[in-house]
């Protein structure tokens, strides 16, 4: 599991506890902790003005979901701020955003009549593109999820052994502290 909270709620809401449980960590975070992140991944906020501060910029990830209209469970108010929201980026130079939807927010404007068709839509996340200090995340997955992908598929198609060298060093320490080594996944 991920954590020691994590472990704990086995212990106390599973049948049978904790037993089966070791803290590993979570992987998506470990190119954080052991410095594998590409180089551009922290390079991601568009500036309006090349002579500020990152420092000082306001960072804001606008991510809408998709439930739009009269759906039951609605959460999104993206319908009533789309736009507002847009002409706010762009009249802010100290504010830096990108643009990430939820990938069937496409689909759901086009559904409830917000957006005519698809190039409509492209045509919007266009604009947050075509902002200086704007960008849009709807065709690109976050370095994290980039970094995990072939570590998951490594495990996917190979034996515990080789999967156990993918994992982050900090994670294969805890495992043998826990099981002592030699030890099985």
């Amino acid at each position: 599991c991920e954590s020691e909270v994590h472990k704990g709620m086995a212990r106390k809401y599973s049948i049978i506890g904790d037993t089966n449980v070791e803290v590993s960590g979570y992987l998506k975070m470990d190119a954080f902790l052991d410095g594998t992140l590409p180089e551009d991944t922290l390079n991601i906020w568009k500036m309006q003005k090349e002579n500020i501060n990152l420092s000082q910029v306001v960072k804001i990830i606008y991510a809408p979901h998709h439930t739009l209209g009269e759906e039951k469970h609605s959460f999104s108010t993206f319908s009533q701020n789309y736009m507002k929201i847009l002409e706010y980026a762009k009249e802010h130079p100290k504010t830096s955003w990108i643009y990430k939807p939820h990938p069937l927010l496409k689909q759901a404007c086009i559904k409830n009549g917000l957006f005519k068709n698809e190039e409509e839509y492209d045509c919007y996340v266009r604009e947050w593109e075509n902002i200086p200090n704007g960008k849009a995340g709807d065709k690109k997955r976050s370095a994290t999820v980039k970094s995990y992908e072939p570590r998951m598929k490594a495990a996917e198609t190979k034996g515990e052994q080789e999967v156990i060298a993918l994992l982050s060093k900090a994670q294969v320490d805890k495992w043998k502290k826990a099981k002592g080594a030699p030890f099985k996944l």
